[in-house]
């Protein structure tokens, strides 16, 4: 911009100051075993420095992907109140399932997250008072005028309930951290 001339003009019109120079390629080839004891070396040093004491101080905040997807989907309806249907796909038959309302800039579960059949979810798609989002819907969400295809997940709503969460002291010890499974862990997909 500053040149005012195009990328492609400005290559063709400049000379490299590099033409008349030899160029070698140097690199460091460490023997693998001798490589493997420096990174074990240095590894016991940082647990010998306390590094794990270091990472437990820092807060562990639990955010939902039903939750963050919804909150992107709010950014891009423009009425102050609104459902958002969440779901994402979990099997075949079945999806992740969550339903929020909208309030102004706020959003509040209707439901607790769960697992819901296909079947159940082809219910809801008849409803044209809600936004749909998410990877777990029929294929016939497709068609319907309040599916938002466009929300696909992404960091910065991540950030913003993050970002929400400390500020509000939400935060729980890295030793009471566990996941929540909607499903047994010992389920297998079909």
């Amino acid at each position: 911009l500053k040149t005012k001339k195009s990328l492609f003009e400005w290559i063709l019109k400049t000379k490299s100051e590099f033409l008349d120079f030899k160029l070698k390629t140097v690199f460091i080839n460490i023997p693998r075993d001798e490589l493997l004891q420096k990174i074990s070396k240095r590894t016991e040093l940082m647990f010998e420095e306390n590094c794990i004491a270091e990472v437990k101080k820092l807060p562990l905040i639990a955010i939902s992907n039903l939750l963050s997807i919804a909150h992107e989907a709010s950014q891009w309806i423009d009425e102050a109140d609104a459902n958002i249907y969440v779901a994402l796909e979990a099997d075949k038959k079945e999806s992740y399932f969550c339903s929020y309302q909208k309030n102004n800039h706020k959003l509040t579960p209707l439901l607790a997250e769960g697992i819901m059949q296909i079947d159940e979810l082809l219910e809801l798609l008849k409803k044209d008072d809600c936004y749909f989002v998410g990877t777990g819907w029929p294929t016939a969400a497709e068609n319907h005028q309040q599916f938002l295809d466009q929300v696909t997940g992404s960091a910065e709503p991540i950030a913003i309930i993050a970002k929400q969460s400390l500020e509000t002291g939400e935060s729980f010890l890295p030793e009471d951290a566990n996941p929540i499974y909607l499903k047994t862990p010992n389920y297998k997909k079909s």
